[in-house]
């Protein structure tokens, strides 16, 4: 499986072959080559492991060309809040349908009662109205905002 690799393995440093018979468990008297294939291990196998140990001259020389390694990217975890639209976030309730138009019981029945004349929409968010409900009920006529 090492192919064309296994001259590029034999030349490799001391340091490096030690490396790989540690992490691989190989047997230390025996040809690297031979071991490797034994062990049904391939040429990325080997490479990765040198990358990571930090043998990258002996992972450039296995393979004949630079290797180049990228920061992998890794999303933010918890995921971050949306950013607030400051335009937009910032506009006051100016009108609020007198009578609750949903359903009692519901959460939406419950969101819309927390809806008072002047509450900004970053106030009704923090209070748990989504925006989902802010937009369908400004459609509806059930509130205004400023313009």
């Amino acid at each position: 499986m090492l192919g064309k690799y296994a001259k590029r393995i034999q030349e490799i440093d001391r340091a490096s072959q030690k490396v790989l018979r540690e992490k691989f468990k190989l047997h230390r008297r025996r040809p690297l080559v031979e071991e490797l294939e034994g062990s049904g291990l391939c040429s990325a196998d080997v490479v990765l492991e040198l990358v990571h140990a930090d043998h990258r001259d002996a992972a450039e020389h296995v393979m004949g060309h630079t290797i180049t390694v990228y920061v992998p990217y890794v999303p933010r975890w918890p995921p971050t809040k949306p950013k607030v639209r400051i335009n937009e976030d910032q506009k006051k309730v100016v009108f609020v349908k007198p009578t609750n138009p949903k359903m009692p019981g519901t959460r939406a029945h419950t969101a819309f009662s927390l809806v008072k004349v002047g509450m900004t929409k970053v106030q009704l968010l923090s209070r748990g109205v989504t925006r989902r409900d802010i937009r369908s009920w400004t459609r509806a006529g059930y509130v205004e905002f400023e313009t």
